[in-house]
């Protein structure tokens, strides 16, 4: 007696994945349009992996908050558009 993965292996399934290859064509190419929709409408966000640059973390306190730190860069001509902010 087989298991089912050992017929699995051998090819003696009873589904007719030839007979059903249209919904896997359709299935792949409804993907293919969610993804490129995606990658158009939302664009790449690269990280600091591919830009290249410079990643400083600073730790939140009472008296550093991401306003001060905007005017902190402000300040020594860092422009906002350059630097990205995150508050975890």
């Amino acid at each position: 007696m087989s298991g089912r993965w050992q017929r699995l292996y051998r090819g003696e399934t009873t589904i007719d994945f030839y007979g059903r290859r249209r919904y896997g064509f359709i299935f792949s190419g409804a993907l293919l349009v969610v993804t490129l929709v995606s990658l158009f409408a939302q664009g790449l966000n690269l990280g600091i992996d591919f830009k290249g640059g410079v990643s400083w973390e600073a730790p939140v306190t009472k008296t550093l908050d991401t306003a001060a730190a905007k005017k902190v860069l402000a300040t020594a001509g860092i422009a906002e558009r350059e630097a990205k902010f995150q508050v975890l």
